[in-house]
């Protein structure tokens, strides 16, 4: 199984500041980008470093090391092996210079450290969990099975006009030729959401992913079809044209076999979780934890999308 990276840890230094830095001052290995020599001993001496910065060495394993945390704080950046040990060797003395300065016995500094410190232990410790499952096809089929269960049959294809007053939406109505040519036209000259400059198009989307009303109406619609009546819902009245259907789309087993991986992994280290929780003794004393933050609303789904997209309302979304 491939290796998964369960948790990521925040960034302690910055990368651009650091590396971009003239690289003065003298070096006395090679600091260059060229493959750095094997380390053999167990204490690097200054012939195996790369760099030494006031009697400290900059080994090739301390190199592997920073290329993986930057790997993953920045998985889709390049890395310049020769850039990389000059920001290590401008880290180096940025860090010595705070011992000098004995910035490690603060006390504020000592509880970042020991969270910095806690999320390295606890990401080598999920990774070597998770590198130690051995998922059997039958594990994944069934989850699978599972996630298409949930899928809905049918996707539509709609377009609507958003209007606040029902009197309004009946005029618009009768507006509207049967046959829907001039929707798109009555949906940027009326429609008061913001799907109406793009003549009312919504997009492909699932009956569940709309408010109630509307997603119950498309349902009972035919292709081609006109509501016959505004449709009511929180947000105002919809005059809608269904203007296709399809079956959702459902991606093969193969196909969605690495992501019925991730999903089944984390699934199995909640479980370990738990059992550690069980295990536990565990004390709240009291303390209220901050409520989350507000999710940002949803906004429509692109006209061209392929794929199901999640979108609450028509214009709106579920809870404004």
């Amino acid at each position: 199984m491939k290796r998964y990276s369960a948790l990521m840890f925040s960034g302690l230094l910055v990368a651009g500041l650091l590396g971009g830095c003239n690289q003065g001052g003298e070096q006395k290995s090679g600091a260059t980008e060229k493959a750095a020599p094997a380390v053999t001993s167990e204490k690097a001496t200054d012939e195996q470093a790369l760099a030494v910065v006031n009697g400290e060495p900059i080994t090739r394993e301390d190199v592997m090391a920073f290329i993986q945390y930057k790997q993953q704080i920045q998985p889709n950046t390049p890395i310049n092996p020769g850039l990389l040990v000059n920001e290590m060797i401008n880290t180096k003395l940025l860090v010595q210079e705070a011992e000098r300065k004995g910035l490690e016995q603060r006390e504020d500094v000592q509880r970042q450290l020991q969270v910095h410190r806690a999320a390295v232990l606890v990401n080598a410790l999920v990774g070597d969990f998770l590198k130690g499952l051995d998922l059997s096809d039958e594990e994944l089929r069934k989850e699978y099975e599972a996630q298409i269960s949930g899928i809905e049959k049918h996707e539509y294809k709609a377009r609507h006009i958003l209007l606040k007053d029902k009197a309004k939406a009946e005029q618009v109505l009768k507006e509207l030729k049967p046959d829907g040519s001039n929707f798109a036209e009555l949906a940027k000259k009326y429609s008061e959401g913001p799907s109406g400059k793009n003549g009312g198009d919504l997009g492909w989307f699932s009956a569940s992913s709309m408010v109630p009303e509307f997603g119950d109406a498309v349902k009972h619609m035919k292709k081609g079809e006109i509501s016959k009546q505004p449709v009511k819902s929180e947000f105002g009245w919809h005059i809608i044209w269904l203007e296709d259907v399809r079956d959702t789309p459902v991606p093969s087993f193969e196909e969605s076999r690495e992501r019925l991986k991730m999903i089944v992994a984390q699934k199995k280290l909640q479980e370990h979780i738990a059992e550690l929780r069980e295990k536990a003794k565990i004390e709240v004393q009291g303390m209220q934890a901050p409520a989350p933050a507000t999710p940002a609303p949803a906004s429509e789904p692109a006209a061209d999308s392929a794929a199901p997209q999640p979108l609450p309302a028509p214009d709106e979304p579920v809870n404004p």
